[in-house]
């Protein structure tokens, strides 16, 4: 039995023969991280061989410290990296470890980084994809804002804005350092300007005054402007909703010229923004099919999904569009059996507002639904759920299958057609204005039903049910068997002399800019409720505007729409 002396005095020398021992350990170590590292990275690595000998259990949060700040750095670029991240599959929990222990000291070693190290951190960290967390971001910007004065390289500064634009603009410093990025906005070359457009992009509006000088910089410089610039610009404007049309025609003259030699990629974005800006050109688009036709196998799911989304909004079938469609098919037979079900549905939806119907693509929606992939994928938007209920009844209808195999479960139907049918929604002027006259044309507004919310999911401006003689009927007196029993089957127009009428008011949004030229959306709506035996009448803004200021031409105006409710096919 050792005394207290004693043992306190074997303590003692255990620590000393420890201390001597760490650093040829950590020393061994360390290199053997850099090795371990490196080799994972080397695209030929054989993963597997490595994670078998159980070298990953060997580490621990000590070996990261040991590691020098420039060998620190090294491996947070590895870390850090989109590679990385694909590499591993299997052995998430290491990588995870790994990433976030670096991370952790890279943090705790901030504030003494020599500059060229910190700005090297700024790269690797600038990219929205790069997962860093809160506490290694608010020790960078802390770092940051002690340097931010002193920065002069306009690389360094676009980055950084992007930095931590992209993580909520919720740090002080940034206005500064939108200001001078603002003020000197025509000293940054076009690759560094690309941060700045992703930044503003992530956060809409907040960076007005960067914002403006961006798209003045566009407009300045339009011919020097290379695809991935252009992609990037038309992606800011877009989720900004800057609805400056001049820049954006500008920019179409330019892509027509430049689409050659464009990624997917781009081209699918560029047809996305001018779809969504609702710009119908025709070079553009029959441009735009053009080259995917001749470079088809290079376009991937989220390329092809937007392209054929625009094409769909804007009510756009090519000129070659027997080729164009017969090469659609052809790449989807090649690949949707690797696209995720989200982007399927999309290119469904696309094509059905085209008018086309292809089997093996609807057969793998509804097998993703019937097998529960859209678990895999993240929550369906409203957006989703409204395309995947009409190409549940488009193919009903239309495509005339009602085999279970082309069917959405009535349980999940019902779920959707509830969420959508909750949903707030907001009424124009124009629509008012219609509605009063309405009104005023029926004596009385028990005669007509307003957003009436049929089970299809559709929303109905302005309903009504006429007899023979063209006379409306109580509204409430049909409405109410949509309680219990489809309207439908109520108002069956072939054994009854009973027309259902839906009147739709089709604002400016309804509408390619400033032309006449409907939406697809919006035809497609038309289509499925006169499958459904609904009479439609159209009224389009520019016609209502011709009638907007007289009472009495408003009236006149909608009974020679009603009138000819029997003309209507």
């Amino acid at each position: 039995m050792l005394g207290a002396t004693g043992h306190a005095v074997k303590l003692l020398a255990l620590k000393q023969i420890k201390a001597c021992l760490l650093p040829v350990c950590y020393r061994r170590y360390t290199s053997y991280i850099l090795e371990f590292v490196n080799h994972l990275n080397n695209p030929g690595s054989n993963i597997s061989s490595i994670e078998s000998s159980k070298t990953v259990n060997r580490f621990s949060q000590e070996d990261i410290r040991q590691l020098t700040d420039r060998q620190l750095i090294d491996i947070m670029t590895i870390t850090h990296s989109n590679h990385w991240i694909t590499k591993f599959t299997d052995s998430k929990t290491f990588q995870k470890w790994l990433q976030a222990t670096v991370e952790e000291e890279c943090g705790r070693r901030i504030q003494t980084l020599n500059t060229d190290l910190w700005i090297k951190v700024v790269n690797i960290t600038s990219s929205p994809h790069v997962p860093i967390r809160g506490k290694f971001t608010r020790a960078l910007a802390k770092r940051t804002k002690k340097e931010l004065d002193h920065i002069t390289n306009w690389t360094t500064m676009t980055k950084l804005f992007q930095l931590f634009a992209e993580r909520g603009s919720k740090f002080p410093f940034i206005a500064r350092l939108e200001e001078r990025l603002a003020q000197d906005i025509d000293q940054i070359d076009s690759k560094s300007m690309i941060p700045l457009y992703h930044g503003v992009a992530k956060n809409n509006r907040k960076h007005q005054q960067l914002l403006t000088a961006l798209v003045a910089h566009a407009q300045r410089n339009l011919n020097d402007l290379e695809g991935v610039s252009i992609r990037n610009i038309l992606l800011m404007i877009t989720k900004c909703k800057v609805y400056n049309m001049q820049l954006m025609f500008n920019l179409a003259t330019i892509s027509i010229y430049k689409m050659p030699y464009w990624s997917p990629y781009t081209i699918g974005v560029v047809a996305w923004a001018f779809a969504k800006h609702l710009i119908y050109i025709k070079a553009l688009y029959e441009a735009i099919s053009q080259q995917f036709i001749n470079n088809y196998q290079s376009f991937g799911q989220y390329d092809l999904a937007q392209m054929l989304y625009a094409f769909a909004k804007i009510n756009f079938t090519p000129s070659e569009h027997n080729q164009f469609f017969d090469t659609v098919e052809n790449l989807l037979d090649q690949s949707y059996h690797k696209y995720n079900p989200k982007f399927l549905m999309s290119i469904a939806w696309s094509m059905i507002v085209l008018g086309r119907y292809h089997d093996p693509l609807l057969v793998r929606i509804f097998e993703a639904i019937a097998s529960k992939e859209w678990q895999s994928v993240s929550g369906l938007s409203v957006v989703d759920k409204v395309q995947l209920l009409q190409i549940d009844l488009a193919v009903r209808l239309e495509y005339n299958d009602n085999s279970p195999r082309f069917s959405l479960p009535s349980t999940l139907r019902n779920q959707y057609v509830k969420a959508l049918a909750n949903m707030n929604r907001t009424t124009s002027k124009i629509e008012m204005e219609v509605r009063r006259a309405m009104e005023r044309l029926f004596v009385d507004k028990k005669y007509f039903g307003t957003d009436v919310f049929i089970e299809s999911g559709f929303s109905i401006d302005i309903a009504f049910v006429l007899d023979d003689q063209n006379r409306a009927l109580v509204w409430n007196d049909f409405d109410r068997f949509r309680q219990n029993e489809d309207i439908f089957t109520v108002l069956d127009t072939k054994s009854k002399p009973l027309r259902k009428v839906a009147l739709e008011v089709d604002g400016s949004h309804h509408y390619a800019y400033k032309t006449q030229r409907q939406l697809g959306d919006t035809l497609l709506k038309h289509r499925l409720l006169k499958a459904l035996g609904w009479k439609i009448i159209s009224v389009p803004f520019f016609e209502w505007h011709n009638v907007q200021d007289s009472l009495k031409d408003q009236e006149s105006y909608l009974r020679q729409k009603i009138s000819k409710i029997n003309d209507i096919t």
